[in-house]
């Protein structure tokens, strides 16, 4: 009986553990952020993560382009100005930050307007809006980045229902582990026993 039950949470922890492990080798994805473009939120060096499976992405959302980082300031349909009498750029007559130029561009259907978190490192939709529209495709979106792990002890998730996804789904990998661990520690004890 008890030989049944050790099987039993033998292969249901492995079950878990490889299930979850794949989910999470497959969903998450860490990316090296190689400049300054998104500081404070992120600094060069740092590591992000990024959910490759949520593409959809709403103003305010930092996501990855390429090999950077960068916050969507405007989605299709949405209006872009630069700038007011305080030099900030404008979504749909909002401020938002420091402008760059003049220019005024309707963000077209499937684009996105991209700025950086600092602006004067950063090379985002600003610096090309005066000779185009200065959008990029949203297809181009590879996730959004749900978490950051900063160089030494410094690290912060942003808000976004995929970092409880991220939770749980690492829980239930341990919790696979933790019956394989379990339904071993027999087997171990009686192999130790026999040893001494």
């Amino acid at each position: 009986m008890m030989e049944r039950i050790r099987r039993t949470c033998r292969g249901l922890g492995l079950a878990l553990l490889l299930s979850a492990t794949a989910l999470l080798l497959v969903r998450y994805r860490v990316h090296a952020v190689p400049a300054a473009g998104m500081s404070p939120l992120i600094g060069p060096g740092d590591r992000i993560v990024v959910d490759t499976w949520t593409h959809d992405a709403v103003r305010g959302d930092v996501v990855l382009v390429g090999d950077r980082a960068a916050r969507v300031a405007a989605t299709a349909g949405s209006f872009v100005s630069c700038c007011d009498a305080a030099g900030r750029i404008l979504v749909d007559g909002l401020p938002m930050n420091a402008g760059h130029g003049a220019f005024t561009v309707k963000v077209p259907r499937d684009r996105l307007f991209l700025l950086g978190d600092d602006p004067a490192v950063l090379l985002d939709s600003r610096e090309v809006a005066a000779a185009g529209d200065g959008t990029v495709a949203a297809g181009e979106v590879r996730g959004r980045v749900i978490a950051v792990i900063g160089s030494g002890s410094r690290a912060s998730t942003l808000p976004d229902p995929a970092v409880r996804t991220l939770v749980w789904t690492s829980r239930v990998a341990a919790a696979g582990l933790a019956l394989i661990l379990l339904a071993a520690l027999p087997v171990w004890r009686r192999n130790r026993a026999s040893c001494h």
